[in-house]
């Protein structure tokens, strides 16, 4: 990924209970953006874009929620949209469904067979403690056709429930290959939503 082609600098932090990160039992996915601007202030970055793919993308759309004022465009690839509806779980892999429903049901039993990653399922799976329609900041959403884990129907009930969505196709492409295959092209387009927002 040539970020610099783009003038993009990326920091990618662990979310708590993910790579190096501690985990924090009993957290929301809105304790995320506290320590997104806690990041930010500590590196002297005023204004920044996010990028949230896959599970990822409650957090993003969570940062989009909470600290508009701060961001300067908001990604979404192969993100997954609300777990609140059978639907909703129905939509993913069945070899994802199984901890997001046992993190619900049972939550130490989780703890014993995901470890830390538990958090993340249980996380993603509850209420997101927001509504995605009452996000006003212009987003991006990307999916791939050949999306095994989650079906387009993530995508579009995402773009379809953000007042400002746009939402981008990506033929043939699966869920991880949006961005090992397409990553110069998101991010050209992040750049370009960055800099119209840098006009207004």
């Amino acid at each position: 990924m040539d970020t610099r082609s783009h003038g993009l600098r990326i920091l990618a932090p662990d979310r708590p209970g993910v790579g190096e990160s501690d985990p924090i039992l009993g957290r929301g996915l809105l304790d995320w953006p506290t320590d997104v601007v806690q990041l930010a202030d500590e590196l002297d970055v005023d204004e920044f874009a996010v990028i949230g793919v896959s599970g990822g993308g409650p957090y993003a759309l969570a940062c989009a929620y909470t600290i508009p004022e701060r961001l300067t465009a908001v990604t979404i690839v192969s993100g997954v949209a609300p777990l609140d509806t059978p639907d909703a779980i129905g939509e993913i892999s069945l070899i994802e469904q199984l901890p997001i429903r046992t993190s619900r049901r049972s939550p130490r039993i989780s703890r014993c067979f995901l470890g830390d990653v538990a958090e993340e399922y249980r996380v993603c799976g509850e209420p997101w403690g927001f509504d995605v329609v009452d996000i006003a900041l212009d987003i991006d959403v990307w999916y791939g056709t050949r999306d095994w884990s989650l079906s387009a129907y993530h995508a579009t009930i995402i773009a379809s429930q953000l007042p400002n969505a746009t939402l981008h196709t990506l033929p043939n492409t699966s869920h991880l290959g949006s961005v090992a295959n397409h990553n110069n092209e998101i991010l050209a387009s992040l750049t370009r939503s960055m800099r119209s927002e840098s006009l207004t």
